[in-house]
């Protein structure tokens, strides 16, 4: 027990035990608390850690970050699962929507397969926007590292684009230059376009805080 590790000595394994059911009641009131009926954005991703359960071994924590009408940031809930899956996932948005959001504009997470369906499945009116900084990601562990840097540059302007129209401009001068390098990595990035500009859908001051994040 990690609380055993740091108090030992100072306090009693009951005390220890105590204080360990007041956290977790709290934790658990936390998780369970009602939310807002509408955001504007939310962000789902998951992350693995190495968790002890008579064996260590990487566990995916999933984190669901929301956006509300007014612009303020909220963790709206994490889960632990042993693994991220479209299913996993699903069981989440359900708990969101069993918690009280009944509208959301968009949701922005990488690119797992199925997880558009299980958010239509709840959410048939939001819109979805794949991950920017994955697809950045997936692409740069495929290029030499010689290239990253300018690579990684080139397609921040993409992304920083003043218009649709422009990125989409920008996404060709790209293609135009690297895709004789890396035909895999430009095609594979260019059969998800459309999901990474969706948010070119809205203002200049809202893709300003959805870009912020993704």
């Amino acid at each position: 027990m990690i609380l055993d590790e740091i108090f030992h000595g100072r306090y009693s394994k009951s005390t220890i035990s105590k204080i360990t059911d007041v956290v977790k009641e709290e934790i658990d009131e936390w998780q369970s608390r009602k939310l807002k009926e509408r955001y504007f954005a939310i962000y789902i991703d998951a992350l693995f850690l190495n968790l002890r359960r008579n064996t260590v071994e990487k566990e995916a924590l999933h984190i669901a970050l929301g956006i509300d009408v007014e612009g303020k940031k909220e963790i709206l809930g994490f889960w632990i699962n042993p693994s991220e899956s479209s299913n996993s996932w699903e069981l989440i948005i359900n708990d969101l929507k069993e918690r009280g959001i009944k509208e959301v504009l968009l949701f922005i997470a990488d690119g797992l397969s199925g997880i558009q369906e299980t958010i239509k499945k709840y959410y048939p009116r939001a819109d979805f926007q794949s991950c920017i900084i994955h697809a950045e990601r997936n692409l740069l562990s495929k290029v030499r590292a010689g290239d990253k840097d300018i690579i990684g540059r080139e397609m921040k302007r993409i992304f920083d684009a003043s218009s649709e129209e422009e990125a989409r401009k920008r996404f060709n001068e790209f293609k135009e230059t690297w895709n004789n390098r890396y035909p895999k990595a430009i095609y594979n990035m260019e059969t998800r376009l459309d999901l990474l500009l969706t948010y070119y859908k809205y203002p200049e001051p809202i893709r300003k805080v959805i870009n912020q994040q993704i």
